[in-house]
């Protein structure tokens, strides 16, 4: 059982994503020369990016991240779960590829501290959350089959309201009707 669930991970990842994009608007400076940056930068071997605090580029990034950041807000004040299982797994594989390209490949534009350091935290995030969503998805499944075996001893037992047990017997005919119809498919 994970530590933490899938929706307090990403509530930390949004918050966190938050706080640089607040200091890349308000102060790169505090950002790019990170100690957690330049350790982790260094220790790949990767270029430093020197920082321009007139340049508007770094604005522009915290915006950016703003409008992401609010793209993952929404699905998770709603509780979309499908959504979490699906874009975090393609996060995690592009951003992971990414880390790869920064440590082996030579192109400064990509290859440099914090296109590493970003890439680096997605894709803790990633593999984190993306472990925690499939404990969770794996539990509510479990839980839903306990839940049909239980109605199903219900209804073979005849406990059941008559126009519970009518609704449950036409739901078993359409399932076993699906059942024949994807066999004459196949």
């Amino acid at each position: 059982m994970a530590l933490f669930s899938s929706n307090v991970l990403l509530s930390g990842r949004i918050l966190l994503f938050s706080y640089i994009a607040y200091y890349l608007i308000v102060s790169p400076k505090t950002v790019l020369e990170y100690s957690g940056v330049l350790v982790l930068s260094s220790s790949m071997n990767l270029p430093l990016l020197m920082v321009n605090e007139k340049s508007p580029i770094y604005a522009t990034i915290g915006v950016l991240m703003i409008s992401l950041i609010l793209s993952d807000a929404a699905p998770l004040i709603e509780g979309n779960t499908a959504y979490f299982e699906s874009a975090v797994f393609a996060r995690l594989l592009f951003f992971f590829g990414l880390c790869a390209y920064c440590y082996l490949g030579d192109w400064v534009i990509l290859c440099n501290s914090v296109v590493f350091s970003y890439s680096f935290i997605e894709v803790w995030f990633g593999i984190l959350t993306f472990s925690t969503l499939k404990e969770e998805k794996y539990a509510r499944e479990k839980a839903a089959m306990v839940k049909e075996s239980e109605y199903r001893q219900k209804f073979e037992r005849g406990e059941l309201e008559e126009e519970e047990a009518d609704k449950y017997e036409e739901k078993l005919k359409e399932a076993e009707y699906q059942k024949i119809m994807s066999e004459f498919k196949n």
